[in-house]
């Protein structure tokens, strides 16, 4: 095995240097690329539609996950936090490969609804009026987070990853 990824690696470094531009998806990949390649990138952020979130000021008591139901997202973390805190209410909302095991994970708690795949409108609704957004991976970027936040939703993430800045 240690002579294929060898290899692999020969043939990265043969092909990074006939690259033209590098292009990152955000400021953390950036530095990825500049840390591995030793090059500079332009970041070009994935594309949001913000307008499809209005402002909700008024928040109801309950917090609110959503993603592709898959391990590295680390809903499984959230739903286990949840389970020990049952005077909190959090809703799942997602599709995916893990969702028979999340929904059987939650079962019985009386406070974790998974919500599964919801449609635009009633996505917006879920978001928009929870008292936050939990974020439990590590993201490159993280869209979710942002339409969180268009709509006035705060963000409880990892101090590392997506957007996340040094308080100076």
């Amino acid at each position: 095995m240690r002579h294929y990824i060898s290899k692999l690696r020969q043939w990265d470094v043969i092909s990074s240097n006939r690259v033209d531009a590098f292009v990152a998806n955000s400021e953390n990949i950036a530095r990825r690329i500049k840390k591995v390649y030793r090059r500079d990138s332009v970041v070009v952020y994935p594309p949001l539609f913000t307008d499809k979130f209005p402002l909700i000021t008024k928040k109801q008591d309950y917090y609110v996950s959503a993603s592709r139901l898959v391990p590295y997202k680390k809903v499984e973390l959230a739903i286990l936090a949840f389970k020990k805190l049952p005077n909190k209410r959090l809703k799942v909302i997602g599709d995916g490969p893990e969702l028979a095991k999340l929904t059987q994970l939650a079962k019985g708690s009386g406070n974790i609804e998974i919500l599964g795949f919801l449609e635009q409108s009633e996505f917006a609704s879920v978001m928009g009026n929870a008292k936050a957004f939990i974020n439990s991976s590590f993201e490159d970027f993280g869209i979710a987070p942002v339409e969180a936040q268009a709509c006035g939703t705060p963000v409880i993430a990892y101090a590392k990853g997506w957007c996340f800045r040094k308080l100076q």
